[in-house]
């Protein structure tokens, strides 16, 4: 080694630095082997955690620091086999109330506010209930049941309240029913009432029954239900003059979208008026389902 310095004529501090370099070298080489060798080792545990299906969308960020809210998920995780019985909220048994999709949380809350003396006087009473949502609402206040002042009969030494009864032989006219006459079957309250009205008066009327089930949540076993019931009367529905409605007009039905007024009116413009259904068929973007379904509603 001494020969092969002086061959390339290196100074005895720069030998010496190439010995440090080299003892360097041979460090970062072995420690880590070491290190590995002389460690023990230990083998990670990892448990995997699957949610249902219908729980893995409902985390959400609570702050800036990525800090999960749990208490969505709580509220979402009901029952998967949901009863729906008529139903009094006063004193209502903790199962009643599991078997309507409420969780244990929002029992308690229930539980806790009748403890103080709180008492359910009419429906919208338990939308004020904090840990009762408004969907949970929407879909429990068809079912909702207290019996009103004049409808407790008094018998000696007892008292017994007796539920208002909806008819099951009633018949409805879906285009001339109010909400009070909507109220009258089984299953449908306030809300659903309003919204079939609702629903009824942007389309300009029924002209089947089936149209029902376009009703935003109206669930198809209460639809089943109330069928037997329903009829169409001779009212008619509103018709839209296709060649003289302007774009805003058109897009408020309900069965016609921004997309498909523009073109009803782009098409009219370029070939001018319409004289039948053939010629609306002429628009290729349109699909025949569409056309099936809005033809009730147009005048020539």
């Amino acid at each position: 080694m001494k020969r092969f310095f002086e061959f390339f004529s290196i100074t005895r501090s720069e030998r010496n630095g190439f010995y440090v370099l080299f003892c360097i070298i041979l460090l970062l080489i072995f420690i880590p082997v070491l290190y590995q060798k002389f460690t023990p080792k230990s083998n990670p545990s990892y448990t995997l955690v699957e949610f249902p299906e219908e729980e893995k969308n409902d985390f959400r960020y609570a702050d800036s620091k990525n800090h999960y809210d749990y208490s969505k998920r709580e509220s979402t995780a009901k029952n998967n086999h949901v009863t729906y019985f008529p139903f009094n909220p006063n004193n209502l048994q903790d199962s009643s109330w599991l078997k309507l999709g409420l969780t244990p949380r929002q029992i308690a809350v229930i539980k806790n506010y009748e403890k103080k003396g709180g008492k359910f006087y009419k429906k919208e009473d338990l939308a004020k209930i904090y840990s009762i949502s408004e969907k949970d609402y929407a879909r429990l206040e068809p079912y909702i049941n207290i019996p009103s002042k004049n409808s407790e009969v008094l018998i000696p030494d007892k008292k017994i309240e007796v539920y208002p009864s909806k008819s099951s032989t009633v018949r409805i006219d879906i285009n001339s029913a109010d909400t009070t006459d909507w109220k009258q079957l089984k299953g449908i309250g306030s809300s659903y009432a309003k919204r079939i009205v609702n629903y009824r008066i942007a389309l300009g009327g029924f002209y089947k029954v089936e149209q029902l089930k376009e009703v935003y949540g109206l669930p198809e076993e209460l639809y089943q239900q109330i069928y037997p019931q329903l009829f169409v009367g001779n009212t008619g529905v509103s018709k839209i003059n296709i060649n003289s409605a302007d774009l805003d007009m058109l897009k408020k039905h309900p069965y016609i979208s921004n997309k498909e007024a523009q073109l009803l009116v782009s098409y009219r413009t370029q070939h001018g008026d319409y004289k039948s259904m053939d010629d609306l068929r002429k628009i290729l973007a349109i699909n025949e389902n569409f056309f099936l379904k809005i033809e009730p509603y147009l005048a020539f």
